[in-house]
């Protein structure tokens, strides 16, 4: 099924890890996550640093979600052959 390449971006964004999350990439999506707990703590010490931080890591979230999203609706674009379907391994 095809994954919406904008709601991975927005998922990740509001909540890191949660588009890879959607789409499936488990590990990635954990890592972001994990990214995000960090800046969270960082926050909680120094807030315009962990702000700032927690920015970053939102948009580097939402990117490689959009990212990854495309590359799988590319790879569902080459497997559809001329009539429409995809093709069933």
């Amino acid at each position: 099924m095809a994954k919406n390449k904008w709601v991975a971006a927005l998922l990740s964004f509001i909540i890191c890890g949660l588009g890879q999350l959607y789409l499936g990439f488990f590990w990635s999506a954990l890592f972001f996550f994990t990214l995000e707990v960090f800046t969270v703590m960082i926050y909680n010490r120094l807030p315009n640093i962990g702000f700032a931080l927690n920015t970053a890591v939102s948009f580097w979230s939402a990117l490689d979600a959009y990212r990854k999203a495309k590359g799988i609706d590319n790879i569902q674009q080459k497997e559809l052959p001329k009539t429409g379907k995809l093709k069933v391994y």
